[in-house]
């Protein structure tokens, strides 16, 4: 039996097929609090260097998306995604294999608090996946000038402590969600 083969591809370019194909997915995945609009995206595809924003391939075909932020110190996953027919293939999973086997910082990313079932199972998705609760007690900035902030959770790869967690968070509302506007 052939597996499908999957892989990830850095887009640096806006105007890449790829990413043409990936939005509608990105848009979709994400509700609108928890996603900036596309124009601010494609910018920061164009223009943000600690930013990338990378395909996710299978067998060459586009079916998932991968955010991230390098900020030297800490590796922040922005967003993740794969399109609705393909979850529970085992594609996120190889996504987050990738992510533990080359990225060996301390890595960060966001979650919704565990009040749903659907929120639950993504936490626990990571937790399967090495990541741990790092606190629940985050205010998400919004992506939008006038925009509510959204309580989430934090999950890292391993332990941090509260002092260098604060500062990874000031980082990451500084330049994710102040890079193309005065909302911090």
């Amino acid at each position: 039996m052939d597996y499908p083969t999957v892989t990830l591809e850095t887009v640096r370019d806006s105007s890449h097929p790829w990413v043409k194909a990936v939005l509608p997915l990105y848009e979709s995945a994400f509700p609108l609090e928890e996603r900036r609009e596309v124009d601010a995206l494609l910018r920061l595809i164009d223009d943000a260097p600690e930013m990338s924003f990378r395909v996710v391939l299978m067998d060459g075909v586009p079916v998932g998306l991968f955010i991230t932020w390098d900020f030297g110190e800490f590796f922040y996953c922005e967003h993740l995604a794969v399109s609705s027919e393909l979850r529970s293939a085992g594609i996120g999973g190889k996504v987050l294999a990738w992510l533990r086997r080359e990225v060996p910082m301390f890595q960060i990313l966001e979650v919704e608090p565990a009040e749903t079932e659907m929120a639950a199972r993504r936490i626990n998705y990571y937790q399967r996946n090495g990541f741990i609760l790092l606190t629940q007690d985050y205010v998400q900035p919004s992506y939008r000038a006038g925009g509510e902030p959204l309580p989430l959770w934090l999950m890292g790869n391993r332990e941090c402590d509260s002092d260098t967690l604060a500062r990874y968070v000031r980082v990451i509302h500084e330049k994710v969600y102040g890079f193309y506007s005065d909302v911090v």
